[in-house]
């Protein structure tokens, strides 16, 4: 039946059913260890596996570039800026929250870890969404370290820094699940 719905039709049933199912993704993925565990080792094997440069953006062959990585996603370091504006970065905690309204506190409140929990202390309702980006570390890391090893490696090729960044970006995008790819009656 849900075929038949145009999308804003089906915008409205997943306005309706989205708080519930949020909370029940993230207890079963999001917030849950042994999912953390086995997924970041899961999307590490799946970017070997599809990666380009397996031996080089890899945490399983290159342990080092894994914990450079990590430590970067986790700092929001100078890299992993350039990853998210290259579009290189996504989380599966994308599809099914709401997009945060960035206020001006909020924005200043993500300057230091002392500021963002008197935030979350002041505004209980973000508790949820700062447990999903800590968990989410997982999945960037692998993203990250999937961009950065693609792009020093295609520079060495002698591509354009601009074409090295969108080929990059691609490929932290693809070499892992593609959680921005759409269908037909929305997000996949």
């Amino acid at each position: 039946a849900a075929k038949n719905w145009d999308q804003q039709q089906l915008n409205i049933l997943g306005k309706i059913l989205a708080a519930p199912v949020r909370l029940f993704k993230a207890g079963t993925t999001a917030l849950n260890p042994s999912f953390i565990a086995a997924n970041l080792f899961r999307d590490q094997q799946t970017a070997a596996i599809l990666g380009k440069y397996p031996w080089k953006s890899n945490g399983l062959t290159n342990p080092v570039g894994f914990f450079k990585a990590l430590l970067d996603v986790a700092g929001h370091s100078k890299a992993y800026e350039e990853a998210v504006r290259a579009a290189g970065m996504g989380k599966s905690i994308d599809i099914y929250r709401p997009a945060a309204i960035k206020t001006v506190e909020s924005i200043r409140a993500g300057r230091s870890p002392i500021a963002k929990v008197a935030h979350i202390i002041r505004h209980p309702g973000e508790l949820l969404r700062a447990a999903e980006d800590i968990v989410n570390v997982s999945e960037e890391t692998t993203r990250l370290q999937q961009f950065q090893a693609t792009y020093k490696q295609l520079i060495k090729e002698g591509r354009t820094p601009q074409d090295a960044g969108l080929l990059s970006a691609k490929a932290a995008r693809e070499n892992t699940v593609n959680f921005a790819r759409r269908g037909n009656y929305g997000k996949v």
